[in-house]
């Protein structure tokens, strides 16, 4: 990203919400999403995998039915696809560390309101894509309500691996696998299906910028949505704010509730 006023800005704004999620940790006071124990992050993560992968092959099939694309080839390469996977997976875990762990803990420390920070952070993460090539005002419409879209699955879960995975397979498919140019970059969108625009407006599209920057890849966040919130509906909450209690955790029931006069007589085992 090419220093400029806007984004030395933007740099600064981090840096403010950086600190206040660090000093809070340090001080005991916060979660950053690091959790691993109980339960393991690999359901979070093989959620992840599974939504980010049917949204975008949603997208894939919607464009192809509609004559919006044109498939030229299908040639899988094993060099190039591990090629943008070492792109894709440093530049999900910066994002992620940068824009859930950092700035919308930072927010959650500062405004209390788990919507409030999700709001800036989302804000903040399209502002972030705003110097990217052929992004558009729709565009960073679209990536705020991606920043919306890993920053719910972040505060569902409080923990990384569902947002982070998510993320991850949302470019990683979009890109090396459909072909799709990911927020403007093409450089990885040739390792597997060779596709290009044939029609439609760029507004529904995305055009040269990719299915992010139009209305189906909008679609297919709010999609993305609706399925976090399906798949964090039972599961287990860590909270980000120590001091608070966790969301959904199991009860335990293998004892029954003391009464006002104290256990009683079936479960009190000094009384005859």
């Amino acid at each position: 990203m090419e220093l400029t006023p806007f984004t030395a800005t933007l740099w600064l704004i981090f840096l403010f919400f950086a600190v206040i999620a660090i000093a809070t940790r340090v001080r005991g006071r916060v979660r950053l999403g690091f959790t691993w124990r109980r339960p393991a992050p690999w359901g979070d993560a093989g959620r992840g995998v599974l939504i980010g992968l049917a949204a975008m092959a949603a997208v894939f099939c919607v464009e192809l039915a509609a004559g919006l694309i044109d498939v030229d080839r299908v040639a899988p390469s094993g060099s190039r696809l591990l090629a943008a996977l070492g792109m894709f997976v440093p530049w999900a875990i910066f994002e992620e560390l940068a824009f859930r762990v950092l700035i919308l803990v930072g927010a959650l420390v500062l405004f209390k309101r788990p919507w409030a920070a999700l709001a800036v952070s989302a804000l903040l993460f399209g502002l972030a894509h705003v110097p990217n090539d052929d992004a558009t005002a729709l565009s960073v419409l679209s990536t705020v309500v991606g920043g919306c879209m890993y920053g719910l699955a972040f505060l569902r879960t409080g923990r990384l691996w569902l947002p982070l995975l998510l993320h991850l397979t949302w470019n990683f498919a979009q890109g090396p696998i459909f072909g799709f140019p990911v927020s403007g970059d093409t450089d990885h969108s040739t390792a597997f299906i060779l596709q290009h625009a044939s029609a439609g407006p760029a507004a529904v599209t995305g055009g040269a910028y990719g299915p992010e920057g139009g209305l189906l890849g909008i679609s297919a966040r709010l999609l993305v949505i609706g399925l976090v919130l399906l798949a964090t509906h039972q599961t287990y909450r860590s909270p980000l704010l120590l001091g608070q209690q966790p969301r959904d955790t199991p009860r335990d029931h293998s004892h029954p509730p003391a009464t006002a006069g104290g256990p009683s007589r079936a479960t009190d085992p000094a009384r005859p």
